[in-house]
């Protein structure tokens, strides 16, 4: 928890954890698992009646287990954390996996169905390109602590598009706020392991963390 904190006090890019380290991330991993279902048990007490869904519970009828458990992770983590080591590469990929999200959000209900997946994928790379020639000094410039929060807040607001629904105002306040901290101390959570640990590292763990939510979808 000391290493946590004391790097998110001032993250660097060149950072790397000793293997022996990988006990101390999965404890922390795992108290801030339990925090994060302690902020939603007390976000739908707040809510009341009033408790949102989530567009995902729809991937049942849609995608096998394996699929749900192992690609969105991945999706996600090249989107929001592969980039964090900062190359041509790493900001294309990420520029392109980003962008995929984004427009199969607008595109259709359920982003990991295969509607209009070939169009999906040739908007996500000609806009990466774009994306990628125009803003890559600006982004291997930028001071890396900036980049790492922007990159966790993004996380965290880009999950609060999988709930639709009129709410009660009460209801869209806790929504808001606690899918923000939850989702945002993840981001942080998953970038510091993926600087320290390595990207499939941040998979790992990410992967991890779905797996109950995930399971519990498909076998309710």
């Amino acid at each position: 928890m000391r290493d946590f904190i004391r790097y998110l006090k001032a993250p660097v890019e060149n950072f790397k954890l000793p293997a022996r380290k990988i006990w101390s991330a999965i404890l922390l991993f795992f108290l801030l698992y339990i925090l994060s279902i302690v902020v939603s048990i007390l976000g739908y007490y707040l809510t009341g009646d009033d408790i949102p869904e989530s567009k995902t519970r729809k991937m049942p009828a849609f995608l096998p287990l394996w699929f749900a458990l192992i690609v969105p992770p991945l999706i996600e983590e090249l989107s929001f954390r592969l980039w964090l080591k900062r190359n041509t590469v790493t900001i294309f990929i990420s520029s392109v996996c980003f962008i995929w999200c984004i427009v199969s959000m607008l595109m259709v209900n359920v982003i990991y169905s295969t509607d209009r997946l070939v169009l999906r994928c040739l908007i996500a790379l000609a806009c990466g390109s774009v994306f990628t020639l125009l803003l890559k000094k600006q982004i291997t410039s930028a001071r890396f602590p900036v980049m790492f929060y922007l990159s966790a807040i993004v996380f965290g607001l880009i999950h609060l598009v999988n709930y639709q629904g009129a709410y009660s105002l009460t209801a869209t306040i806790v929504l808001v706020v606690t899918l923000l901290i939850n989702h945002s101390l993840s981001g942080l959570f998953y970038g510091y392991v993926r600087i320290g640990f390595g990207f499939f590292a941040s998979v790992l763990f990410h992967i991890a963390n779905n797996f109950l939510p995930v399971l519990y979808m498909y076998l309710k």
